[in-house]
């Protein structure tokens, strides 16, 4: 199971990478959404799985629209979650076509979503770290599968051959944070695993190895997620002399 997850988050995380705004221009701020925009909600309740690209921009092209896309796959959504925002004239019918262009499902995907994968890991090393399981073996394991994992993200400028090739230029996507991608997985199992040093220690040897990488955004959260196991470690290792050990550790 870890083998397969593996390979379908690096597949996952390449893809994305390679069209880091899935075809789009750069959403990079909130506030570049112009106020005046028509909000698209979903109306259902479910993850979104899939965003039909070339349907959007075409509505976008037939009625020149701008599409602000606000709901990464990924996203969970209920009936007062924003699907996307619409800049430029348009009726309740385009509208709908626009929501139509997101499909939404019970489940997540690995199709366009790279922090799906993610997730699932996390969940199987927090599930071995849990009290009736107690098979802190495995969570070592898939800690060294998220370091290979996130590797991928320090190839970016080489994967994203299309970088530059905007094929939708009236739709607007934001990117995807190696911030976020961190969080989904080193929150939960430093949390989980805090109590138990062998964790902790191949914890702060993934910190130090995403530094190493020399990417400064995988940097900067892994230098934030040290920090925090530092302090969650003082307060859940047993021994004094353990904590000792593990803050000495680069």
């Amino acid at each position: 199971t870890v083998v397969r997850v593996e390979r379908e988050s690096v597949r996952a995380l390449e893809n994305r990478l390679r069209k880091p705004y899935l075809g789009g221009a750069p959403l990079l701020n909130d506030k570049d959404i112009p106020k005046k925009s028509a909000v698209v909600m979903s109306g259902t309740v479910g993850y979104v799985q899939h965003i039909d690209m070339p349907s959007l921009s075409g509505l976008a092209e037939k009625h020149e629209l701008k599409i602000y896309v606000t709901a990464l796959p990924g996203t969970f959504l209920d009936h007062h979650t924003s699907l996307a925002s619409v800049s430029g004239a348009c009726d309740a019918e385009t509208l709908s076509e626009v929501s139509k262009a997101f499909i939404i499902d019970d489940n997540r995907s690995f199709r366009q979503d790279p922090r799906f994968g993610v997730q699932v890991l996390h969940e199987i090393s927090s599930r071995a770290l849990s009290p009736a399981v107690n098979d802190p073996g495995t969570a070592i394991q898939v800690i060294g599968v998220m370091i290979r994992v996130l590797s991928v993200w320090a190839k970016r400028e080489e994967l994203a051959d299309a970088q530059d090739e905007i094929l939708y230029p009236r739709i607007y996507v934001q990117p995807l944070k190696a911030e976020d991608l961190l969080d989904d997985f080193f929150n939960p199992v430093a949390r989980d695993g805090a109590a138990f040093l062998e964790v902790c220690v191949m914890l702060k040897k993934a910190y130090k190895a995403l530094t190493d990488i020399g990417d400064k955004e995988l940097s900067k959260a892994a230098a934030k997620h040290a920090d925090i196991l530092l302090k969650r470690a003082e307060a859940s290792l047993a021994l004094d002399d353990d904590f000792k050990y593990l803050k000495s550790l680069p």
